[in-house]
């Protein structure tokens, strides 16, 4: 059974989602009658590439694409139709069953889309299964070389209106599946089909062991450049000093007036003991553990979210034999009188990780893992980095494993370190994960952040504590 094997309720459930709401966009609208001979698919010249999964593919000019999950373990995007007509979702889950096929998901696929898709009765406001009918099915296609699967199944809405999903799954990895799904209302699937089928004719993939021997290299050279450093070495570069950077989205005309300001960070990494992990805990209430001498590195950050204002406070320990670590994150989210706090913690003993997540009106959720036994970046490190590859000046590509609270997932990221054409001027290019749009960073010569261009399209500038202040205030923003 896929429920005991394949777990695939959430693409199932937010591809439901995407199509009811597209055909209640498109009921407003007379469906044009659905044409057998569909005309050219016109795509971009330029390859879109999914670096995680060592793939490539073409698609449609003017298509809408939402990078916004790119980037998470298991890496996700979502294409949509220039005329509003489809919905394209890319899923790439991962089974225990190494032995699992194409077939089978496929399979699992349609069983779990009849027995957890409901649809909502508008005359009695309440949920009946939905009508799900398997339309086409093709179990012997071929993409780039590798046994494909693919279905298409009409689901019948309660206002009569008949909406078409397909899936296409084919394995890129023993147990590591890639499925195309597409959505679209029955009067267009003719169309529709053409296109899904014209962008997965353009799939190519690498090598998997091309792409292991690719990230090994990474991982070895991240290796090779933590090696350098003792306690001692890491402790002696700290910055003498807090940094301040504000964060914000350039204006269009270039004027720093029309700047949009984003967020604002202060950063601190000094010589510290555990116990500071908790500023509210008094020294005289401190175990043993918190007297533990190492690095302690705090970033306290203000995020503007709309009408929500973002606070947070993330406070990291690495002990000096690089043997622990441990870190905790608070976040509290305001929107005029209501306030939600949203907590992290997590602590690093040996090789055995464990994170803990509280959020409003939910149960702990704690989550496990065992370090990677090679070019694992501790959450202390992270932000010593850029101070690491200043001191080396190791023009190479590196890559580290590094938990990320953002995915509460540990991630494999990219950084290149480039010369700078300014003198006493360094590059980091970073990539947070495989899939991630690329960070720019300009960093003077010891390694401390001048300015970061990143890959969302803010810029986030060091900045003096006055300047600051005075931005925000002759803004009417927040500083309290």
């Amino acid at each position: 059974m896929l429920s005991t094997r394949f777990r695939l309720a959430c693409p199932l459930l937010c591809g439901s989602i995407l199509i009811a709401g597209m055909a209640q966009a498109q009921s407003s609208r007379q469906p044009q009658p659905s044409r057998t001979n569909a005309a050219p698919v016109v795509l971009t010249d330029q390859p879109f590439e999914i670096r995680s999964l060592g793939m490539m593919l073409r698609l449609p000019l003017g298509a809408r694409l939402d990078t916004s999950s790119v980037g998470a373990a298991n890496a996700s995007f979502t294409l949509f139709a220039e005329d509003n007509t489809w919905i394209l979702r890319l899923h790439s889950p991962q089974s225990r069953d190494k032995e699992l096929t194409a077939p089978e998901v496929a399979e699992g696929l349609l069983e779990e889309m009849r027995s957890t898709l409901a649809l909502r009765d508008p005359k009695t406001n309440k949920l009946r299964p939905a009508d799900v009918k398997d339309i086409e099915r093709d179990d012997n296609i071929v993409i780039n070389g590798l046994r494909a699967s693919r279905f298409y199944a009409r689901l019948a809405r309660v206002d009569g209106t008949v909406l078409v999903t397909g899936y296409t799954v084919f394995p890129i990895a023993p147990g590591k599946f890639a499925i195309f799904q597409i959505d679209c209302i029955d009067a267009e699937f003719e169309k529709v089909k053409n296109v899904y089928e014209t962008i997965l004719a353009t799939v190519e993939i690498r090598d998997p062991a091309e792409l292991a021997a690719d990230r090994a290299a990474g991982v070895l050279a991240g290796e090779r450049l933590l090696a350098q450093f003792n306690s001692e070495d890491l402790v002696n570069m700290l910055p003498s000093q807090p940094q301040f950077f504000r964060l914000y989205r350039p204006g269009d005309a270039g004027l720093p007036g029309d700047d949009k300001e984003v967020a604002y960070q202060v950063i601190e990494m000094r010589r510290g003991q555990r116990g500071e992990l908790d500023p509210r805990k008094p020294k005289s209430r401190w175990m043993q553990a918190d007297r533990d001498w190492g690095i302690i590195a705090s970033v306290k950050s203000r995020f503007l979210d709309g009408n929500r204002v973002v606070d947070s406070e993330s406070i990291y320990f690495l002990s000096l034999d690089r043997s622990a670590e441990a870190w905790s994150i608070h976040m509290a989210v305001k929107q005029g009188r209501d306030s939600a706090v949203f907590t992290e913690t997590g602590a690093r003993d040996g090789d055995a990780i464990e994170v803990n997540i509280i959020q409003p009106g939910q149960p702990q959720t704690t989550k496990r893992w065992r370090k990677p036994p090679e070019g694992y970046l501790s959450q202390v490190e992270t932000l010593m980095l850029p101070l690491m590859l200043a001191r080396t000046g190791a023009s190479a590509d590196f890559a580290f494993y590094v938990y990320q609270p953002q995915h509460n997932d540990i991630i494999l990221r990219r950084d290149t370190l480039e010369q700078s054409e300014q003198p006493g001027q360094w590059i980091q290019l970073t990539r947070a994960s495989e899939d991630s749009a690329t960070d720019r960073a300009v960093l003077d010569a010891d390694g401390l952040i001048v300015r970061k261009q990143m890959g969302s399209g803010v810029v986030m500038e060091a900045i003096k504590f006055d300047r600051l202040l005075s931005i925000w205030r002759g803004k009417n923003l927040p500083t309290d």
